[in-house]
């Protein structure tokens, strides 16, 4: 048996696919992923890809999702046993080798239409995002987490053969994680779109039409979600709005869309050490326990060549005050109607401790966030990351609510958001959640 590693870069919702070159031996002027065809059996194959990622587009702002389980690829007289990863990547710039006669971006469905090495659709379904994942995932914020449920919604669109399937895919994406409400507003926006424009024509809507507005759909996700921590960065410009003081930023938890704030600052802030130019940026980033994301969070901040330094949750008050934090920057997994923020516990306490010291309390997201109704349904953690004994009740939830009072703004994609603005919000994410028994309505007529 030979064996292959088959590497998937992902940027902005879309994959890298590569024409192999027309001197290649293996699958000349097929498409393919960044796929390496090995005699043997390789001791590694995750340093194989890496190898290959890191010959592309460096490692710098790389991150590992996936490894997929191997899939068996019969063709011909060979059969190749192939080992596929997924890596999301922060640039779009690559540096293909000479294997490789042009690359593009592309939605992973396009695989699909191309003449493509054997079995490539079924190996990029072995590290795509599923219904499961989703509702499994313990590191990612609702922001990736929406923008992964829609390339759900888009794969099974350019796969599915009826509406009724769809329909219910959309479902099962929208229950996958009720406390992440991004995920089921995401998806109830494509369906409502597309059930009104089946309205409209009176007929039964095209999965052709599901998969081009869910295309739209993840473009204008990854655009809000850029343009959330853009706005929020301006505001957090040495001597704005909500950095008066010259101490470190505090944030909490992991949030896509708090780190590209984070990074957009570094991006504008003098080197660590440099006398001249705008303020350097520090970042203080609680561990997040139980789950303690925040390390990771911490980690690619060094790496992104910020000053930070990893607290015990419990030390953020203290801290908050000892440093004279500039201001608390946080995300949200759900704003509810009346503008509380839910968010990773322990996000409440840092908030009574910042309103205590006067430091801002900014939570940044997309409105996508805001919840069409009151209520939510809180999630756990695993009470074994706390105490592994008996005899003892353990409650480790996963959220907490900050009360409107202790919330200084939100920050989305919109500007700074009024309370009036979030029960506007609220209300069309009503509308749209509506699409199903719209849709059940407009067939029994």
């Amino acid at each position: 048996m030979y064996h292959a590693v088959a590497t998937y870069l992902r940027n902005r919702g879309e994959i890298l696919l590569v024409r192999r070159s027309s001197a290649v031996d293996v699958y000349p002027n097929c498409w393919a992923g960044l796929t390496d065809y090995l005699g043997a059996d390789p001791e590694d194959p995750l340093a194989e890809a890496e190898r290959r990622v890191r010959e592309t587009v460096g490692l710098d702002g790389t991150d590992l999702v996936r490894s997929g389980a191997p899939i068996t690829v019969p063709d011909g007289d060979r059969t190749w046993l192939v080992h596929p990863f997924l890596f999301d990547v922060a640039d779009r710039q690559v540096h293909p080798d000479e294997t490789v006669a042009n690359a593009e971006w592309a939605h992973a469905t396009a695989i699909r239409d191309r003449e493509t090495v054997p079995m490539l659709w079924e190996t990029y379904c072995r590290i795509a995002p599923t219904v499961e994942t989703i509702r499994t995932d313990e590191v990612h914020g609702a922001s990736w987490l929406s923008i992964r449920a829609l390339e759900v919604l888009r794969d099974g669109a350019g796969t599915a053969d009826e509406w009724e399937t769809i329909a219910e895919l959309a479902g099962e994406l929208v229950d996958a994680r009720p406390g992440m409400v991004a995920i089921g507003n995401r998806v109830n926006r494509v369906m409502e779109a597309v059930v009104a424009e089946g309205d409209l024509q009176e007929a039964v809507p095209s999965l052709d039409l599901v998969h081009d507005r869910t295309v739209a759909a993840i473009e204008r996700a990854v655009e809000a979600d850029g343009t959330a921590s853009r706005s929020v960065a301006d505001l957090l410009e040495p001597g704005g709005r909500f950095r008066k003081r010259g101490g470190p930023i505090v944030t909490l938890s992991r949030s896509e869309t708090v780190l590209a704030a984070l990074r957009e600052l570094r991006s504008r802030a003098r080197p660590i050490g440099d006398p001249d130019g705008a303020a350097a940026l520090r970042v203080i980033v609680g561990e997040s326990r139980p789950d303690r994301e925040g390390v990771g969070v911490a980690e690619t901040l060094s790496d992104s060549d910020i000053e930070v330094t990893l607290a015990a949750d419990s030390a953020l008050p203290w801290l908050l005050e000892r440093d004279d934090a500039a201001c608390v920057l946080v995300g949200a997994d759900t704003i509810d109607p009346s503008g509380g923020v839910y968010n990773k516990a322990g996000t409440y306490g840092l908030a009574l401790a910042a309103d205590r010291a006067g430091v801002p309390m900014v939570v940044v997201a997309s409105t996508p966030k805001i919840a069409p109704t009151a209520g939510f349904e809180q999630e756990w953690s695993d009470p074994a990351a706390v105490y592994g004994g008996s005899g003892i009740d353990v409650t480790t939830p996963r959220f907490d609510r900050t009360p409107p009072g202790l919330v200084t703004a939100i920050v989305t994609e919109h500007g700074t958001l009024s309370t009036a603005d979030v029960r506007s919000f609220a209300a069309k994410h009503r509308e749209n959640a509506a699409w199903n028994r719209r849709f059940d309505g407009a067939g029994d007529c």
